[in-house]
């Protein structure tokens, strides 16, 4: 049985942008564009795969534009 504080850490694990287009109900080209164009804050594991961290999802959520 996994502890409260493991439990917390599962649920900080970072996002695919798939998984974060799912969340937004938008596309995944939107998440890679937003991205590209640094207004979302992610970061590569190994050459090719992207990974958006909690912290910078809610960053981007609590802006005045997001809503």
């Amino acid at each position: 049985m996994a502890s409260v504080k493991q439990a917390r850490v599962l649920d900080r694990r970072p996002f695919t942008p798939a998984m974060l287009a799912e969340r937004w109900q938008c596309s995944e080209r939107h998440i890679r564009n937003l991205l590209s164009s640094g207004d979302l804050r992610g970061f590569r594991v190994g050459d090719r795969l992207i990974r958006i961290s909690v912290d910078a999802i809610e960053e981007f959520e609590n802006r005045d534009s997001f809503h």
